[in-house]
């Protein structure tokens, strides 16, 4: 019979959490759809097909002294053995189907290579044998991120203002770089998968760059929107009298401007007239004039106050109409005083002649 062609192919590799000895349980293996790397420590599987529907097959591994064969994943209806070091016999009471992959035979990586392993199987049928040869070629392991270089990472901005974060990956052959930003408060500022920044509202947030398991903050500090004070107008000209106080009434170009009041100065050229308040009262002391000045950082104003005479007192007003009223609650008062006396002695000689008649009474009885 014609020497049948068998051939593997790699297609899994298997990454042990614990391996403690050369033949332990692959329970645990974690299985990658394609390898990412031939690192020591690893696992490579196989696949095993045959071009004929067989009962029985024994494959027998020459490896490189790179590649240990470890065991195998069974397929299903297929009854398979391991001899522990070189030799996987299969077979089937249906028959092993043409075509169709047997047994995964796994093969453990002593040591890190990049270049190419080879190895070969011997296929022993119930009336043939056949060698096939295989080479494994090398994958370098995927370099990790460690560390996130940021442009800032603290920023102060204005409302509707943007920032971008120049963010990059080191190493910089770092296999994934994928770097993604996420703000931890929409309300205050958002960020774009590319990293521009957009402030919303007054507050703080942190806006998290990250790529992998590695990630940076970036703290964003959103303040209101500020309008530039332009120019700074007072009254033009301020009478009082002595003893009297006046708030100065400040007009702001353009009104909205953003000021602190603590940055406000207010200065009397002659304190002896009038002397102004850290609040910009103004009290008038003697006659005189004095001129106020108003500054708030390099933009000022300034006004003259005059001060004449003496504060007016506020007299009562004493009118007829007073008087009447007056004279109307003493004349009411006198005659209930009046009414009062009267009903008393009204009183007392009702008493008295109650008793005199008892008295005549009493006497003409005895």
């Amino acid at each position: 019979m014609k020497k049948n062609i068998f051939f593997f192919i790699p297609i899994f590799i298997f990454i042990l959490f614990s391996y403690d000895k050369a033949y332990a349980s692959f329970g645990e293996i974690k299985i990658y759809s394609m390898p990412d790397s031939t690192t020591a420590g690893n696992y490579i599987t196989l696949s095993n097909s045959y071009d004929e529907t067989v009962s029985s097959i024994k494959v027998v591994y020459s490896l490189s002294n790179n590649l240990q064969l470890v065991g195998f994943i069974p397929v299903s209806s297929i009854n398979c053995t391991f001899n522990g070091s070189d030799t996987i016999s299969c077979s089937s009471a249906s028959g092993i189907t043409a075509n169709k992959v047997f047994v995964y035979p796994i093969l453990r990586i002593k040591t890190t290579f990049t270049g190419s392993e080879s190895g070969s199987a011997n296929f022993t049928t119930s009336d043939s044998t056949s060698d096939i040869g295989f080479n494994i070629s090398g994958t370098s392991a995927p370099v990790k991120v460690t560390g996130i270089n940021i442009n800032e990472k603290e920023k102060t901005l204005t409302a509707g203002e943007s920032f971008q974060i120049e963010a990059s990956v080191s190493p910089s052959n770092a296999k994934n770089s994928k770097i993604t930003y996420k703000s931890n408060d929409f309300e205050v500022a958002t960020v774009s998968e590319s990293g521009l920044v957009t402030a919303v509202s007054e507050g703080e947030t942190t806006i998290t760059v990250s790529c992998g398991d590695v990630t940076e903050n970036v703290t964003i500090n959103v303040q209101n929107t500020e309008v530039t004070l332009e120019s700074l107008t007072l009254d033009e000209n301020i009478t009082l009298k002595v003893g009297e106080s006046q708030l100065l009434n400040l007009k702001l170009m353009p009104e909205n401007a953003s000021i602190n009041n603590d940055n406000i100065i207010y200065i009397s050229s002659d304190e002896k007239v009038a002397i102004v308040t850290t609040d910009g009262i103004v009290y008038a002391l003697s006659n005189g004039t004095t001129d106020i000045t108003v500054s708030i950082g390099t933009i000022e104003a300034k006004t003259t106050v005059t001060v004449t005479g003496e504060k007016e007192e506020v007299v009562a007003n004493t009118g007829s109409n007073s008087n009447f009223l007056i004279y109307l609650l003493i004349f009411i008062i006198s005659s209930v005083l009046t009414l009062g006396v009267v009903f008393v002695v009204n009183a007392i000689k009702n008493k008295k002649a109650l008793q005199d008649d008892d008295d005549s009474s009493y006497n003409s009885y005895m």
